[in-house]
């Protein structure tokens, strides 16, 4: 089970990757880039990259989850009251949330890895 959320994990950060790099072209076509364009094209790395982090280790930080999570789930709420303007932000932050709750309950993300032992 841990193996699938590991999997859950890289494509949830596949995903984040590939908006980043739709929004870097989008940006250097030319046309109009406001800050939620920007934001798109630098802050969706960091979701990214946190994302592996979590498919790499994922009993290593439950409050990484947690902030993960709650990120998303309310990006999802504020969605659903944008209505039709807010749909793209329900659908994708509101999948995500579930998939990270499905993740965290796989990989058993709330329990504490035990210290390595070091040499």
């Amino acid at each position: 089970m841990t193996l699938v959320g590991r999997i859950l994990l890289a494509l949830a950060a596949l995903g984040a990757l590939s908006a980043a790099v739709l929004a870097l072209v989008g940006i250097a076509s030319g046309g109009p880039a406001g800050v939620a364009d920007w934001w798109r094209a630098l802050g969706l790395p960091v979701f990214a990259g946190l994302f592996a982090l979590l498919a790499v280790q994922p009993q290593r930080g439950l409050t990484l989850w947690l902030l993960l999570i709650a990120n998303k789930a309310a990006l999802a709420i504020v969605g659903a009251t944008l209505g039709e303007a807010g749909l793209d932000l329900l659908v994708v932050d509101g999948i995500l949330a579930v998939l990270l709750v499905v993740a965290l309950l796989l990989t058993r993300g709330w329990r504490t890895a035990a210290p390595r032992a070091t040499a």
